[in-house]
């Protein structure tokens, strides 16, 4: 499962990003909120132990009593809740210099999506980037001289088989850095619209 928070308080633009996800993201499963408000109370301010969501997505300025703000608060929140988890800011202020520093203070791990143009798009890749890349690091060790080598101990042969899986299903979406990474341990082959991946020989 890829669990997905939003804090968007648009509704069409929250539905239309909830469905976006939904039909381009086989096993997500999204918690959504429309205020800060109501996202603290769905990730709690209390408890130290990590939610276990690996996406989040928040809308860079929300209401709270009315007023419309870059929430500090509820970005600690999720960075103390969420250590590890990526931050995708959505927003219309990207070249905003306040809001940079918010990213790189609050939200190091973090990128941003622009409110403009095919939005729906960038965010869907950024996601299917994060994915893989994730999953890349869950299965495999650095250093070893193959990746048969590279396995992790507890790796398991079911996520391996569900990261080729999703390798194949989301190739075509892949930024070309990230496949860079994915040839490194695997052997890919595209055949037009089909791509197939094995396990790859010494790199």
């Amino acid at each position: 499962m890829y669990r997905i928070f939003i804090v968007e308080d648009n509704e069409p633009t929250r539905t239309r990003l909830i469905e976006e996800i939904q039909e381009a993201i086989h096993d997500a499963d999204v918690t959504a909120a429309a205020t800060v408000e109501e996202a603290e109370a769905k990730i709690g301010q209390t408890g130290d132990e990590e939610l276990p969501f690996d996406v989040a997505i928040l809308d860079s300025q929300l209401p709270r009593a009315g007023i419309l703000e870059i929430n500090t608060t509820l970005c600690e929140a999720v960075s103390r809740r969420m250590p590890s988890t990526f931050v995708i800011h959505f927003t219309a202020f990207g070249e905003d210099q306040v809001f940079r520093r918010h990213m790189g203070s609050v939200h190091p791990r973090s990128s941003f999506v622009r409110k403009e143009g095919h939005w729906d798009q960038e965010v869907i890749g950024k996601l299917v980037r994060n994915k893989v890349e994730r999953q890349l690091e869950d299965v495999f060790l650095r250093g070893a001289s193959t990746p048969a080598g590279r396995f992790r101990q507890g790796g398991g042969t079911f996520r391996l088989a569900a990261l080729m899986s999703d390798i194949e299903r989301y190739w075509n979406l892949l930024p070309e850095d990230t496949k860079h990474l994915v040839r490194r341990d695997f052997d890919v082959v595209e055949d037009g619209e089909t791509v197939t991946v094995s396990l790859g020989g010494a790199r």
